[in-house]
């Protein structure tokens, strides 16, 4: 198995390695056909990031929780273990910081007066980055419960889809290649998993961004 995806990869990144030569030479020799080459992959892999992230997280609500990390091995537990103890650790020093950050926005305030809506709006932007953080770590658990998976399950959990949501979609030619794109993503290599679910954040984030200037600026 690992030597099967140690394949891939090495395929994957010498087939990477010839686009970006490509393209490399399109961006010197013929700059606005490679702009618009550019813009069309890019727009390409951002809908299968979508896409595969979407099937991803309907087979994750159709799979059964798998069993605790923590009881499947000594390693497992151990690690499980370890991974809470620097959890901890970490939010100790954590909100040592935060109460350093708010000592110093009190110490150096310039006027005679406290500026509490400073101090609120830092406050607010850690915990953004905070809770942004762990969502992500949460989130990428997600990919890794996948992946403990058997693809057996991942691939029955693509029929129940199929057979609850999309019989309603009423275009039997649509469902096909829906079910079948969404069996063969459920096939992917353990990689394209792993990097779609850190992918999809910032495509979603950035395009929704890119959606909202583009609504305002009209």
């Amino acid at each position: 198995m690992f030597n099967r995806s140690f394949t891939r990869i090495i395929v994957l990144s010498a087939g990477l390695l010839l686009i970006f030569g490509a393209l490399s030479l399109l961006i010197r020799f013929v700059p606005a056909a490679a702009t618009a080459l550019v813009s069309s992959l890019a727009v390409a892999a951002c809908i299968v990031i979508i896409f595969y992230t979407g099937v991803s997280i309907a087979v994750a609500a159709k799979i059964r929780p798998l069993r605790p990390v923590a009881d499947v091995s000594i390693l497992g537990k151990h690690t499980v273990a370890l991974s809470k103890l620097l959890v901890g650790l970490l939010a100790f020093f954590g909100n040592t910081a935060l109460s350093w950050l708010i000592a110093l926005s009190v110490a150096f305030q310039k006027t005679p007066h406290i500026d509490s809506a400073s101090i609120t709006n830092q406050l607010w932007s850690i915990f953004i980055a905070l809770a942004g953080s762990v969502a992500f770590v949460f989130w990428m658990w997600i990919a890794v419960d996948l992946l403990r998976a058997r693809q057996s399950e991942r691939l029955h959990a693509v029929n129940q889809i199929e057979a609850t949501w999309l019989t309603h979609l009423g275009v039997p030619l649509a469902e096909r290649i829906v079910a079948r794109a969404a069996a063969w993503s459920m096939k992917s290599p353990w990689f394209l998993i792993l990097y779609t679910f850190f992918a999809a954040p910032f495509v979603i984030y950035l395009g929704g961004l890119w959606v909202f200037t583009v609504l305002v600026s009209r």
